[in-house]
């Protein structure tokens, strides 16, 4: 039960996106006990969007996974994410009205994705997906106040995350060609997208030089995620991305430079 459970909320993303969302506040609000509304918004924010997310991909999921996760098919399905949704939101209500908003907006953004079934539609769903989850990066950013120099992180983040995004729709190529969905792999071939993640690989790498920008530990993470995804070892590159951003968090928490 409790494994259907952290399968339905996709913990493991909750988890990094805790990680994301932590990161945010740190490098722009001192360490204080704030950071544990952030935390709890991020991760039941993220529960209430992929579980979601899991009832209407059933038939994709199906075809990847193997079966089908019980809350998808029981009445619990139908209550759980609303359920989620209002926890999280509580916690945001001791953050900045800013967080507030980025919270709504995040999940919001999550069911509207499932609802419209995003995933049909070439290179818009990972765009407006990692738009999507860096709501959570300035959620964490903004629980004093919206920092606007969080801007440059933000786009920069998002890069990160659309780049795990498309290795995402590698790993799911097979259920959601059956599916019709049109991701990348399915519409121009899994070489073509793999030519895809490298050239934004690279451009980012080029980014993160050109701005000076302080997150260094990015020289490391996205190019073995592109290693890996030259080894055709799409959940581990996958989860390197996510790795990233725990990485980024642990190093602010720390005191070091970011």
């Amino acid at each position: 039960m409790t494994k259907d459970l952290l399968e339905f909320i996709r913990f493991k993303i909750c988890v990094f996106l805790v990680f994301f969302a932590g990161t945010g506040f740190l490098l722009f609000n001192p360490l204080g006990p704030k950071l544990s509304f952030v935390v709890l918004a991020a991760f039941f924010g993220t529960a209430a969007a992929y579980s979601y997310n899991n009832t209407q991909d059933v038939k994709e999921d199906s075809i990847n996974r193997g079966h089908i996760n019980r809350h998808c098919t029981e009445g619990s399905g139908k209550w759980l994410p609303a359920l989620l949704f209002g926890v999280g939101l509580v916690p945001t209500f001791f953050l900045a009205f800013e967080s507030t908003i980025f919270y709504i907006l995040s999940v919001l953004s999550g069911v509207v994705y499932s609802f419209l079934k995003l995933k049909k539609y070439t290179t818009l769903k990972n765009v407006y997906s990692a738009v999507g989850i860096t709501f959570i990066f300035l959620m964490g950013a903004s629980g004093n106040a919206f920092p606007v120099q969080s801007i440059q992180y933000a786009l920069l983040f998002c890069g990160v995350i659309l780049i795990g995004s498309i290795i995402s729709d590698l790993r799911d190529v097979l259920g959601d060609e059956k599916a019709g969905f049109n991701t990348l792999p399915v519409r121009c071939g899994v070489e073509q997208t793999k030519g895809v993640i490298y050239s934004l690989v690279l451009l980012l790498l080029v980014l993160l030089f050109v701005l000076h920008s302080t997150v260094k530990i990015l020289y490391i993470f996205l190019p073995l995620s592109a290693a890996l995804v030259a080894k055709e070892r799409y959940h581990k590159a996958h989860t390197m991305t996510g790795y990233s951003f725990v990485a980024i968090f642990l190093i602010a928490l720390l005191g070091g430079p970011v």
